[in-house]
């Protein structure tokens, strides 16, 4: 009998055994689990402050090279608009004044990328159009600048700006129909320089 006893009360300490390091080993699980979720929490409010902190700097930086583009301080205003597109490569805006200021200092052909760019990116922008004839214009490509115009054109048809400066690029590449013609209309639509160029125009078919 003593022995079914002692039997008994083996089974009994190894099963109090068995609790207690199930017990212990849960106990360790949990405090482990909730340190990692505690670490990957951490973590991920460090990624937030920086990305904010990114976001902040960038967001300074715009707005530095537009106040210095403002104040025709162009050297500064690329420098800004630097960093600003470091930190957001696909900003239009910013290539845009970053091209507008290269231009004002005479360096078209950087102007150019930078333009062309932007206007490849937001291809509803007249100003980038716009701009982007006009640098095109300063380089001496005028058939590129007549391809910037026809979108320019596209998105505004009754731009007599455009239509003045499309005629003068036909008019140097010798295409003195499609010149009369964009002149003609840019007279129409109240722009002296259209008239003045179809009058020119008119003249050099007349010798």
């Amino acid at each position: 009998m003593w022995k079914v006893v002692a039997a008994v009360v083996a089974l009994l300490v190894l099963a109090c055994a068995g609790a207690l390091v199930l017990g212990g080993y849960g106990g360790f699980e949990y405090f482990r689990l909730e340190k990692v979720e505690a670490e990957q929490e951490a973590v991920a409010a460090r990624i937030e402050a920086a990305d904010e902190a990114a976001g902040g700097r960038q967001a300074a930086a715009c707005e530095l090279g537009e106040v210095a583009y403002a104040a025709r301080d162009f050297g500064r205003a690329i420098t800004h608009l630097d960093e600003c597109l470091e930190q957001a490569p696909g900003n239009a805006a910013a290539l845009l004044m970053r091209g507008k200021s290269y231009a004002q200092l005479e360096r078209y052909e950087r102007a150019e990328i930078d333009i062309a760019l932007a206007a490849e990116i937001d291809g509803t922008s007249v100003e980038a159009w716009r701009t982007l004839a006009w640098t095109r214009v300063r380089t001496g490509d005028d058939r590129g600048a007549i391809e910037a115009i026809d979108r320019w054109l596209a998105l505004v048809p009754g731009a007599a700006e455009a239509l003045h400066m499309r005629a003068d690029c036909a008019y140097r590449l010798g295409s003195m129909q499609e010149a009369l013609r964009d002149a003609a209309r840019a007279c129409d639509l109240g722009a002296q320089e259209g008239c003045a160029l179809q009058e020119r125009i008119r003249s050099a078919g007349r010798r």
